[in-house]
């Protein structure tokens, strides 16, 4: 059980790092006059389009990263996060469909599974303690019915 939380501890630890070093877009620093952007991004802004992200989740710093960590573990729109990672290619270039998808889906489902069973777990648990320690009160309280 110690070996399965020190495990884990590492994972959560080490593992944002990886994710902000490979998903981040925040590469390339620029005065206050022009947007630093290269590759597709400047091209579409060249076209006279915008370059904006396509879910508001992302990955660019450590912040962001386990806030969306913990928003997708709440099950709330980590579908949608699954697809964006699934289909990125490299900062600031055009999203291909399926790109990456052999990397990113078994680790969000990975994810899900065991996020989800951590809070599972913890909630029955508290649940559970609470009703043992109400359980030897109730017998003074009267039924309504």
């Amino acid at each position: 059980m110690e070996l399965l939380a020190t495990l884990l501890y590492l994972f959560l630890l080490t593992f944002p790092k990886k994710l902000l070093a490979i998903a981040s877009l925040n590469l390339w620093r620029c005065p206050e006059f022009c947007e630093g952007l290269t590759r597709d991004a400047a091209l579409c802004l060249e076209q006279g389009s915008r370059w904006v992200p396509t879910i508001s989740q992302n990955f660019d710093n450590i912040w962001y990263g386990m806030l969306t960590l913990f928003e997708i573990s709440t099950t709330e729109g980590w579908v949608d996060v699954m697809y964006s990672a699934a289909d990125s290619t490299q900062p600031y270039v055009q999203p291909k469909r399926d790109n990456n998808e052999t990397l990113w889906v078994p680790f969000f489902m990975l994810y899900m599974f065991f996020s989800n069973m951590f809070i599972v777990n913890l909630s029955v648990g508290v649940i559970v303690d609470k009703f043992m320690e109400m359980k030897p009160t109730s017998n003074n309280v009267t039924r309504p019915f």
